[in-house]
């Protein structure tokens, strides 16, 4: 098993003598397509363009005790990839493969195993684009179909089967889809078809500067039947009965939507509808899913402004009914909450709720004070606010009903087989899940000294999101100080303390970070806990979360070794999130793009 692996790191060292994002002369002798020159009809030579990328990710795991890590007999733990693309002409081919015989801590095990997942031949010939194999694909916000790849999320999401674009010419482009959702190292039995259009319009006659686009998409899945039933026993019944769930084999969903922009200006409106969709997620149940997003933005040089608010409803869309976590998944919700960026930040993440769904609104708005102005000083000063609130949906109370058992591992729901919760109404709004307050302010002291300050106020529903921890309040302070001290050498600090009353309390973390020559990077940091509670030992401790990290980058590579404990918790990317419990161990981490 180990052979698999350092086939994948020694065959993908060859470009390793390339510098910057050239390729060198060798290299380019190798990859030059055969063709010849005569005097009087000279030919261009078309060349082959090579691109890759490497990334592997190793784990020497090591036990302990007090922030409780999972077992580590397995020893090294990995997940690797390489891709590669070839392109001549109007074609292009590629491959991608994965070695993660032992995964990295978080990985279900059905991640474990190593091959060729992905595979794909392209051709671009005239207006049509057409595509066999595995592709990504995204209608408008990805409402309906979005699928995508986030390795440290463990998201591939991709399409194996046949893409067709049509560039129609006036404005017109038109894409078609059909094909299976790749699962683990397969695929789901699901077929998926898809059309989408968009139509950009010409320039106004009452707006010269503003552009209108119009979009409508359709995506279908076929899924066979699943084996669900129900056991229902009632009074005076000798004998339980047995009822099986009827599944609708085809599911359809719809978007559609209008962009409208203009030099500063930019609006959205985009709708999506799903028909009865019975899967893991809703609880097998019949109710319609709907989204509707909304998004506004002004810009221009000093200032930038965004509105935006989303309502969503039963909207999970899986190829798979079945499924559950990330696998499966064929739509996408953008996330409304930021993506946080330091560490404190990241404890109470927020994860969308598809179902039974959220009402969702943020506002951003940045500005920049004038250099040499009296609040913007000698360079200016950066300000920058915002605000995230997630309501959930103001549902009808449930009636009192028997409780169910079955074949299914959500057959216990008593809403099993119905059209489930019912919002009140389109407006109805229920209890807040997330409320994100937050304040920036950027500030170059001098030329080589930086100033970032930062101040964040969370309110995050834990029971509503993870099943339990009720209700918690955060307040975040943050500083972070970089200095440019010479040419090679730069040093960047962070101090940041999260203060609340609730789960575990509050949390402080340091980080200081050194760059010498544009190549070494030396990290050190520590997140400090008082009430870190142990299953092993039964007890809480106060614990230092302790990490070391050096990096070396050279042209297109970047290996990077580490050694420290990191803290259980999720790690989440537009509003998906995966559970990564503690790690104590080496790390070791290589990535080359060329």
């Amino acid at each position: 098993m180990k052979k698999p692996l350092f086939f994948l790191l020694c065959s993908c060292a060859f470009p390793f003598w390339a510098k910057g994002n050239v390729v060198t002369p060798i290299f380019q002798t190798l990859l030059k397509a055969d063709s010849t020159f005569t005097p009087s009809q000279p030919v261009e030579k078309k060349p082959i363009i090579f691109h890759g990328s490497v990334r592997s990710d190793l784990l020497l795991p090591q036990t302990d005790a007090v922030i409780g890590t999972e077992d580590t007999r397995h020893g090294l733990q990995s997940n690797s990839a390489a891709q590669f693309s070839l392109a001549y002409d109007c074609w292009e081919a590629g491959l991608r493969y994965e070695y993660q015989q032992q995964p990295l801590p978080g990985f279900e095990k059905d991640f474990a195993g190593h091959g060729l997942p992905y595979a794909y031949l392209r051709s671009r010939l005239g207006r049509f684009d057409v595509t066999l194999g595995s592709y990504y694909e995204q209608f408008g916000s990805g409402l309906i179909l979005r699928t995508y790849e986030a390795p440290t999320l463990g998201i591939d999401s991709h399409l194996r089967g046949l893409r067709v674009g049509v560039d129609a010419g006036a404005g017109v482009q038109i894409k078609a889809i059909a094909g299976r959702q790749r699962h683990y190292w397969s695929t789901n039995p699901a077929n998926i078809f898809g059309l989408d259009g968009e139509w950009s319009l010409p320039h106004l006659s009452f707006s010269p500067a503003s552009r209108l686009m119009l979009g409508a998409s359709w995506v279908a899945k076929h899924e066979e039947q699943d084996n669900v039933s129900r056991i229902i026993s009632q009074k005076g019944q000798a004998v339980p009965m047995r009822q099986q769930l009827i599944q609708p084999t085809w599911v359809h969903a719809f978007d559609v939507r209008l962009a409208w922009h203009e030099r500063h200006f930019n609006a959205l409106v985009e709708y999506a509808h799903k028909g009865q969709d019975p899967s893991f997620d809703n609880g097998y149940t019949y109710g319609l899913g709907s989204t509707l997003l909304v998004s506004t933005s002004y810009s221009r040089r000093g200032l930038s402004a965004l509105l935006q608010a989303k309502r969503a409803e039963n909207m999970s869309f899986r190829s798979q009914r079945s499924g559950s976590l990330s696998p499966s998944m064929l739509n996408h919700l953008p996330p409304f909450p930021p993506q946080p960026t330091y560490a404190l930040t990241t404890l109470y993440p927020y994860a969308t709720q598809s179902v039974p769904g959220e009402w969702a609104f943020q506002g951003e708005v940045s500005y920049t004070l004038p250099k040499r102005s009296t609040l913007g000083g000698r360079y200016g000063t950066a300000l920058k606010g915002h605000a995230s609130q997630i309501f959930a949906l103001g549902l009808n109370p449930v009636a009192a009903a028997q409780p169910l058992s079955g074949t299914a591992p959500s057959a216990s729901s008593a809403l099993m087989g119905t059209d489930g919760v019912q919002s009140r109404g389109f407006f109805a709004m229920g209890s807040t899940l997330y409320r994100e307050i937050g304040v920036d302010i950027d500030r170059r002291l001098s030329r080589p000294l930086h100033l970032h300050l930062a101040y964040l106020h969370q309110r995050y529903d834990k029971t509503a999101i993870e099943g339990k921890g009720g209700i918690i309040t955060t307040h975040i302070g943050i500083g972070e100080l970089r200095w440019k001290a010479s040419r090679n050498l730069g040093i960047r600090t962070e101090l940041q303390y999260l203060h609340t009353q609730q789960d575990q309390g509050d949390w402080a973390s340091v980080l200081v970070e050194v760059s010498a020559f544009h190549k070494w990077m030396l990290t050190l940091a520590d997140q400090y806990n008082g009430h870190v509670y142990s299953t092993s030992l039964n007890r809480e401790s106060a614990v230092h979360y302790l990490q070391g990290f050096l990096t070396y980058t050279e042209g297109l590579h970047r290996l990077q070794l580490g050694y420290g404990r990191t803290r259980a918790g999720y790690n989440c990317a537009g509003g998906v999130c995966r559970y990564i419990p503690a790690q104590r161990g080496w790390t070791l981490s290589y990535y080359l793009t060329f």
